[in-house]
Formats: structure tokens, sequence, C-alpha cells
């Protein structure tokens, strides 16, 4: 299975105070879910044909423990199961080897110009 781990650096715009999910200054839920689905994303999308790209269509995380603006945080994404329609992944995010979150998630695979037809404005 492929793995991929991407570090990523807390910033206070990532706090739960400046995304609007919390009052601390600690790393959201909402941005460790973005580091996920950035990392998840990142694993397969060498891999693709020219012109598809993968997005997001499930995820189902759970953050365990509370990280410090600053702190670096490591994410890791095992593709389970890589189709030509879908990528499904297992993800954890630690920190200092602690781990601080754990994720399900399935990406479709689309191809670009058709799913952007589809998009509602």
């Amino acid at each position: 299975m492929k793995e991929i781990t991407v570090d990523f650096v807390v910033q206070s715009e990532h706090s739960a105070r400046s995304v609007g999910s919390g009052s601390l200054d600690v790393l959201s839920t909402p941005m460790l879910i973005a580091y996920m689905e950035e990392t998840a994303a990142g694993a397969i999308e060498e891999s693709l044909p020219e012109g598809q790209t993968s997005v997001g269509i499930s995820i189902e995380a759970k953050h365990l423990k509370a990280s410090a603006i600053g702190s670096t945080v490591s994410v890791t994404a095992t593709v389970n199961e890589l189709t030509d329609k879908k990528a499904v992944y297992s993800i954890v995010a630690s920190q200092n080897d602690l781990v601080i979150g754990t994720a399900e998630h399935t990406r479709a695979i689309v191809q670009v110009d058709r799913f952007m037809e589809g998009v509602l404005e």
C-alpha cells in the first residue's frame, strides 16, 4: 500500500478561535481534517492520468488531543484501496509520536472538465 507523510506547522489562522469552531488558540478540528485531506490527495495525485484529480467524498475523523500554535503535526495517509473510481485511506495524525487524530477517508477519482461542468452556481 502506498503511504505518504506530510508535516504541518500549526499557524494561528489554523486555530479553533480563527476558524470559528471554538474559542481556544489550539489546532482546530476543521484544519486537522484539511491537513488529512491534503495529505491523502497528495498520496495519489502523481499516479492519476492527466485531466484527472481526486475529490473528498467522505471522512470519519477523530480529533483526540490538542496541539499548540507553532507545533508540528505529522499526517500519514495510507492508501488501502485504489481503483479508477475511488481511493480509500487510513490516516493518522501525530505530534511527537503521540497520536492526535485518526480518520477513514474516501476520495472519488474524477475527470476535471466533467466535474467542473456539474458545479452548482
